[in-house]
């Protein structure tokens, strides 16, 4: 399942300051520092709350790179790239695939040049492959697994016993605790099950029911039930 690249450094505050000026001061082909949006950004911040924020944007002329505009902050002890857009019509919708290729250029080509050996594991950049099997942990997984490999995709919870399914695996999701985003699990059944494009209208009504079951068991453990 595809997944928007993460790019966070963690230093103290000193070094990551250091290390944003020699990015700012040593352009590339690829990718400089814009003064006029990183001012702008920096206006932005006033009166907003975001007062501990440093923002810095690198921009590339390059078609290949889609003249993007990387959106740098540095807040603390974390420096963190947080955005990447085109003013550009043509590429005003990145979309994930243009979006993860370019901040793995800029981190590769751009920001790599200035790190040594003291960085080692002081870098977080996730994967453009997530498994939801990790996400969920393995007895929540199989619990989906079992519902969505078995049921009438055409009413997945119609039928009584994959409404059975689909209940324990709601319960075993909302008893362990962790999170599954109704978007992510759409994109699940899309990508990495599936199922065709003529069952949109289904699946997303399966995003609507997991949230909502979500929401119910929630509010009644709220009870104290």
């Amino acid at each position: 399942m595809k997944q928007f690249i993460q790019l966070e450094i963690n230093r103290d505050h000193d070094t990551l300051m250091a290390l944003l000026d020699r990015m700012i001061k040593n352009p590339t082909d690829d990718f400089a520092y814009n003064q006029e949006l990183s001012d702008r950004a920096n206006e932005k911040k006033a009166g907003a709350g975001l007062e501990g924020f440093e923002y810095a944007v690198f921009t590339s002329n390059k078609e290949q790179l889609f003249l993007s505009n990387v959106f740098v902050w540095v807040k603390d002890d974390e420096m963190r790239v947080f955005n990447i857009g085109s003013e550009d019509s043509r590429f005003s919708e990145l979309g994930m695939t243009r979006y993860n290729l370019v901040i793995e250029q800029f981190f590769h080509h751009y920001i790599a040049r200035f790190l040594d050996a003291s960085y080692t594991g002081c870098i977080k950049m996730t994967g453009e492959e997530k498994s939801m099997e990790k996400m969920l942990g393995e007895e929540v997984y199989k619990a989906l697994h079992a519902w969505e490999s078995a049921c009438n995709k055409g009413a997945p919870t119609a039928n009584a016993y994959d409404e059975e399914r689909w209940f324990e695996f709601v319960s075993k999701l909302f008893d362990s605790g962790k999170y599954l985003d109704a978007s992510d699990f759409g994109q699940w059944l899309t990508e990495d099950c599936g199922w065709p494009p003529a069952y949109n209208d289904v699946i997303y009504d399966m995003e609507v029911k997991l949230e909502y079951a979500i929401s119910l068991l929630r509010y009644y453990g709220g009870r104290g039930n």
